[in-house]
């Protein structure tokens, strides 16, 4: 027998209001629909293991990121305190770089006054024992007092020999003394320039000074360089250029 679409429309209708009503009553009728739904439809319980598979993995990865999330808190944290760190590092750098530099600073302001105590030293022994360093260049030797020096360059300025700025470089000779030539006998002044260790600017203030002296006495004057130490050219450059030299013994 064959229903027409009408029929089959209330029969299904039917069967859908009563068939709770059936399945209470008769559970083989669930279980008989299980089975046809199970073989009409085999991916229903594939797609529900999926579907497990897929909540399980969803869990994990939000658990996973949760770890991430942690460790990217500490680590943040621990940033936060490296920067921190370096902050403190960075100042305390800084004041020793400064430290450093004042260091330097004072080291090289000792080496300074050092230099210059030395030099003064070696300045008077050359006042005050003339005739021993300077006795190859000439006889009976004297140096020449600073009340006299004096004197002598304010009278050439006077008349006219000097100016006043040829004065003032002149009168910063670390030493001048008076005597007489050895080879001639002539009287002779030494205008002395005294260092550590010589060098060209010590050759080219004796000899601009020696020649004021010249001028400001009309007497010849021998430029003279004397240090603890005096290289091969500025030996040569002495020979050169008329300038007398002598090295000091030095003394520890």
């Amino acid at each position: 027998m064959f229903l027409d679409k009408e029929q089959l429309d209330q029969l299904e209708e039917h069967i859908t209001e009563i068939l709770p009503d059936l399945l209470r009553r008769n559970p083989k009728i669930a279980t008989t629909i299980e089975g046809i739904l199970a073989q009409h439809f085999p991916l229903r319980d594939e797609f529900a293991r999926l579907l497990d598979e897929f909540t399980g993995f969803r869990q994990e990865t939000r658990e996973r990121f949760d770890r991430v999330d942690q460790d990217i808190h500490e680590l943040k944290t621990d940033v936060g305190v490296l920067k921190v760190d370096v902050g403190v590092l960075k100042v305390d750098v800084g004041q020793l770089k400064t430290d450093v530099a004042m260091l330097k600073s004072d080291s090289a302001t000792l080496k300074n006054e050092v230099g210059a105590l030395k030099g003064s030293d070696l300045e008077r022994k050359v006042r005050e024992r003339a005739y021993v360093y300077l006795g190859r260049f000439a006889l009976r030797l004297k140096t020449v007092a600073d009340a006299e020096l004096a004197g002598l360059l304010e009278d050439a300025v006077e008349q006219g020999r000097l100016s006043e700025a040829e004065e003032t470089d002149a009168k910063l000779v670390d030493a001048l003394a008076r005597g007489r030539r050895r080879v001639d006998g002539v009287p002779i002044y030494l205008a002395v320039e005294v260092s550590g260790v010589v060098t060209q600017h010590d050759l080219e203030r004796a000899i601009r000074r020696a020649a004021l002296f010249e001028k400001a006495t009309d007497s010849p004057t021998l430029p003279v360089v004397v240090g603890e130490r005096i290289v091969d050219e500025m030996w040569e450059a002495a020979e050169q250029n008329g300038v007398g030299w002598v090295v000091l013994p030095q003394t520890r």
